[in-house]
């Protein structure tokens, strides 16, 4: 498979980040991360177009960013779902849902 990222993956530290959307809400693995979106693992299937606001928790010393973007794949793994996200909005304060 082709890789269609334009940004430099990071792995995330470990930690859970809280994300919502409709059809979920609360702590999801972040497998990795790039400026322009993330990959994490959920409980739940989401939608592609899914609209996903996020609180990322990424250096435990520094505040927390947050991120609105679309869902724009699904895949099931091991009974959870690998799911990437593109980044809409990145900010520093907390996006509106």
């Amino acid at each position: 498979m082709e890789d269609k990222r334009k940004f430099i993956r990071w792995s995330e530290p470990k930690e859970k980040s809280a994300i919502s959307c409709a059809e979920l809400e609360g702590e999801v693995d972040v497998l990795d991360m790039s400026a322009g979106g993330m990959r994490i693992l959920c409980s739940k299937p989401l939608e592609v177009g899914t609209v996903v606001y996020a609180e990322l928790r990424i250096i435990p010393q520094i505040k927390p960013f947050f991120v609105m973007g679309r869902v724009t794949r699904s895949t099931a793994r091991d009974n959870v779902y690998d799911v990437a996200i593109k980044f809409d909005k990145v900010s520093t304060i907390k996006l509106a849902a």
